[in-house]
């Protein structure tokens, strides 16, 4: 199945953009609603936890460590492993 190994990531650095970010996310959940959404963002927290509460699987603003992004990959690899499989 060519979805098996897949997760979205979306990168943002504008600080006024919540609600973009939001429609985005409603719509990628729409089409892809077996994938983990992960945000990368420049902005505030607060972003990343609206993002949550709306179903993103996880955010993490930048900058970060690539360990840090290696490993949240994983995370929602293995969460869609167990919740679709």
């Amino acid at each position: 199945d060519e979805n098996k190994s897949k997760t979205i990531l979306y990168a943002e650095d504008s600080l006024d953009i919540r609600e973009i970010v939001l429609k985005i996310l409603d719509l990628i959940l729409k089409l892809f609603e077996d994938i983990p959404f992960i945000l990368l963002y420049g902005g505030s927290i607060e972003i990343g936890k609206e993002a949550i509460k709306n179903g993103a699987f996880a955010y993490l603003t930048k900058p970060f460590v690539s360990k840090d992004l290696i490993n949240i990959v994983q995370k929602g690899l293995d969460y869609k492993e167990r919740k679709f499989s």
